[in-house]
């Protein structure tokens, strides 16, 4: 199978009341971890990698080339729909080679800026994937890490968010609903009414991240909500930490 537009797919979803998983890898191993798990469960998938977790002086020199190859050669040859997607990049120069080498989706890491300069970065963003066949996620709001607090100032605006989506062409829209970047105890409780007055606004998939925390039984309303993709990332990493950790332990 060719790799899939990645718009089309998160499109698709919506429509259809699903939603799209994009499982963070870090490595050639994680991905095909990814991959294989996508195939056994005969689900469409966005596999790709995160600019915030992986080493930022290996990322600058030469990471961005050999990650977009692999993941785009891993995702034609699956036997399902797949999308590849460069999440959370901070420079725009990352954006570019990124898609120069096969990430058909990306985000710049620009939510926690003011609205106009995240518009305005966003926007150069657009441009360059829209001329190059790829699509964009833009963020509105900005998600805490580790803890929740009972600061809401990091929430999305549901005006704020029209406004962002009209002004920079953005396909795909992250948002914050109470939803917390690597969450590793619990569950966190997302604003759901916050996300479906977001809904009622923008007429876009919408992305949710910090799936790691997200409670189950709440998955399917945001879905009603609007929500086409799932990004997971902690979860993962800890369950491969432990893993190793156990088997070093095993072993000794």
């Amino acid at each position: 199978m060719t790799l899939h537009n990645m718009k089309d797919l998160l499109l698709t979803a919506k429509k259809n009341s699903f939603a799209v998983g994009y499982f963070e890898a870090w490595d050639s191993y994680s991905l095909e971890a990814v991959a294989i798990a996508a195939e056994k469960e005969n689900s469409p998938v966005v596999l790709g990698f995160g600019g915030m977790t992986v080493n930022q002086s290996w990322l600058n020199n030469f990471g961005i080339e050999p990650l977009g190859a692999y993941a785009k050669k891993i995702a034609e040859n699956l036997k399902v729909p797949a999308a590849v997607y460069l999440n959370e990049v901070f420079e725009f120069n990352h954006v570019i080679r990124g898609i120069n080498s096969g990430f058909n989706g990306v985000l710049l890491n620009s939510s926690h800026l003011p609205l106009e300069k995240n518009i305005s970065e966003t926007k150069k963003v657009v441009e360059f994937a829209h001329n190059n066949s790829a699509h964009v996620q833009g963020e509105v709001g900005f998600l805490p890490d580790f803890e929740i607090n009972d600061d809401v100032s990091f929430l999305t605006d549901p005006s704020n968010a029209k406004y962002f989506v009209e002004k920079t062409g953005v396909d795909f829209l992250g948002v914050s609903i109470g939803n917390v970047h690597i969450h590793t105890k619990g569950k966190y409780n997302p604003d759901l009414k916050l996300l479906n007055e977001i809904r009622k606004m923008i007429d876009l998939p919408l992305v949710i991240h910090g799936t790691t925390g997200f409670p189950e039984d709440k998955i399917n309303n945001a879905i009603q909500s609007g929500v086409a993709m799932f990004q997971v990332g902690t979860i993962i990493k800890e369950t491969f930490y432990n893993s190793v950790t156990k088997a070093i332990a095993d072993s000794s």
